[in-house]
């Protein structure tokens, strides 16, 4: 006796038992003659399931995240593989009677924003695999904040400063501080760069007052902060700006108008008022330079020196000059003397 079973095998057949069993009156039960056979169906698995990321999900960067691709079924068992952006990540997969999968585990860092990261399952009955893929979003503050902008400003003229962020995610907002006040400034200017992250950027042009220095610096604290979701704190970047004040005109002390006596040896005093950083006096007997002393005292520059009077110097012109660094051009005064 034969008997014959068609079946139309499906995945879900994949490991059943299929059994045969022949019965007569002359047999007891459970004496029955049986044979049994388990099926193995060739089946592709199941499209990949990603957990442990759920898409619009926003990461912050220095957090961990177990990343887990699953497949069921699949005979034979299937490869499971993480890519990054098209490049093989991990290839250590699993198997068990469910079917397979491998987990990644990820470092969260600025550099995994806008990254993506696809599990691709394959065994030998499949031309193509198949994909499942997740897009991170990941914010992440800058790493860096600079000013940029001049070292030295003159008291009474306007300075243009410029406080520039590293890349960051969303933008860092910013804001200024002149000797630790708050100013307004326009809003900060906003630009997104090849990677993917953003970069804030803020011009200030501030007239720099006599009233914004402290007593006795010549220092003006500019202060640019940074905020961002991502920080606790604010980062705070501080550029001083070294104020320069120009001196005042140059004094020749003493009344060189009176006649002075020839072989006789004329003192010669030239002052000048204020002026930062120190301002320079020279004095000169005809274009020849005299050698002189400088006294600091307070906020006055004065520098002394003498010369012999000749019947020749009848005429001589006597220069005092004054040069800085807050000045373009030296400031002059001159005399003529006349000897007897």
């Amino acid at each position: 006796m034969r008997s014959q079973l068609v079946l139309t095998a499906e995945a879900e057949d994949d490991g059943q038992r299929v059994t045969c069993r022949g019965e007569h009156p002359a047999m007891v039960a459970p004496a029955a003659l049986s044979a049994s056979r388990t099926l193995a169906v060739l089946h592709a698995p199941s499209t990949p399931v990603i957990s442990g990321y759920l898409p619009g999900e926003v990461l912050v960067s220095g957090e961990h995240r177990t990343l887990t691709c699953r497949v069921s079924g699949g005979n034979p068992r299937p490869s499971l593989l993480w890519y990054r952006s098209g490049r093989l990540l991990d290839d250590t997969f699993s198997s068990d009677a469910g079917g397979s999968v491998n987990t990644y585990n990820l470092l969260v860092t600025s550099t995994e924003d806008n990254a993506q990261y696809e599990c691709r399952a394959m065994n030998q009955l499949m031309e193509q695999p198949l994909m499942a893929n997740i897009t991170l979003t990941v914010h992440y503050p800058p790493l860096e904040v600079s000013v940029l902008g001049p070292s030295r400003v003159e008291a009474g003229t306007s300075v243009s400063l410029t406080c520039v962020t590293s890349e960051a995610n969303p933008p860092a907002s910013l804001t200024w501080l002149i000797q630790g006040e708050a100013v307004s400034s326009p809003a900060a200017v906003v630009s997104q760069v090849r990677s993917g992250g953003w970069v804030s950027r803020s011009r200030l042009v501030q007239k720099v007052q006599e009233s914004h220095l402290r007593e006795d610096t010549h220092q003006l604290q500019v202060v640019c902060k940074a905020q961002h979701p991502v920080l606790a704190r604010p980062m705070y970047k501080t550029f001083l700006l070294s104020v320069t004040e120009p001196a005042g005109p140059p004094v020749l002390e003493g009344d060189l108008t009176q006649e002075v006596t020839q072989g006789t040896w004329l003192n010669l005093t030239c002052s000048a008022a204020g002026g930062h950083p120190q301002p320079t006096l020279r004095m000169y007997k005809d274009g020849v330079l005299i050698p002189t002393k400088v006294v600091q005292e307070g906020a006055v520059t004065r520098v002394r020196g003498q010369v012999k009077v000749t019947p020749a110097d009848n005429g001589s012109e006597v220069k005092c000059e004054v040069t800085s660094a807050a000045s373009g051009s030296p400031k002059v005064t001159s005399r003529t003397l006349t000897v007897k």
